[in-house]
C-alpha cells in the first residue's frame, strides 16, 4: 500500500482532474485515509485543479472526504465549494444527492452552495431515484433545513410518497 501511496504522491502535480478524484475515490472506497504528506501533496493538486473539475469529479471528491470522514484544509473546502457551485447547474441527481449528502456529513456548507446546491435540487429531482431523493432528504434534515416547495413537491414525487 505505502508504495501505491507514494506513487500517488509523485504523480499527483501531474494529475488531470479525472485522476484526482479516481485517486481520493479509490483511497475512500479502500478505506485508507492517505499519509499527512501524501495528503497534503492531494490537497494541492486540488486547489490546482478545482476550476477544471467536472460536475462528476466534484462529487467523487466531496464523497471521498466524508467517506474518509476527513475535512479538508480551509483553502481546500473553499475551493470544492467554489467548484460545486461552477458545476451544479451541469450536476445529475447522483451528483446532486451525494454533494448534498457529503455535506451534511462534514458540515460548513456556505451560503453559495446551499443555494446552488438547493436550485440543482429542485431541477434534477424529478428523475432522482428513490435511494437519491432519500438520501437528499436525509441530507436536508441532517443540516436543518427544510427544501423549498418547489424541491420538496419534486422530492416527495421522485421518493415515491417517501417523504
Amino acid at each position: 500500500w505505502a508504495a501505491l501511496e507514494t506513487a500517488a504522491g509523485r504523480v499527483a502535480p501531474d494529475m488531470i482532474p479525472q485522476d484526482l478524484a479516481s485517486t481520493m475515490w479509490g483511497h475512500a472506497k479502500l478505506g485508507k485515509v492517505p499519509r499527512m504528506h501524501i495528503w497534503a501533496v492531494l490537497e494541492t493538486t486540488l486547489g490546482r485543479l478545482a476550476s477544471r473539475l467536472l460536475p462528476q469529479d466534484v462529487a467523487n471528491l466531496f464523497w471521498a472526504y466524508a467517506t474518509l470522514g476527513w475535512a479538508p484544509g480551509p483553502s481546500t473546502w473553499a475551493a470544492l465549494q467554489a467548484a460545486a457551485v461552477r458545476v451544479a447547474r451541469s450536476m445529475t441527481s447522483q451528483d446532486v444527492s451525494t454533494v448534498l449528502w457529503a455535506n451534511a456529513r462534514l458540515g460548513g456548507i456556505d451560503t453559495q452552495t446551499w443555494t446552488a446546491l438547493e436550485i440543482a435540487a429542485a431541477r434534477v429531482a424529478p428523475g432522482m431515484t428513490q435511494q437519491q431523493a432519500a438520501e437528499t432528504l436525509h441530507a436536508y434534515t441532517a443540516m436543518g433545513r427544510k427544501p423549498v416547495n418547489k424541491t420538496w413537491a419534486a422530492l416527495e414525487t421522485a421518493a415515491g410518497g417517501l417523504a
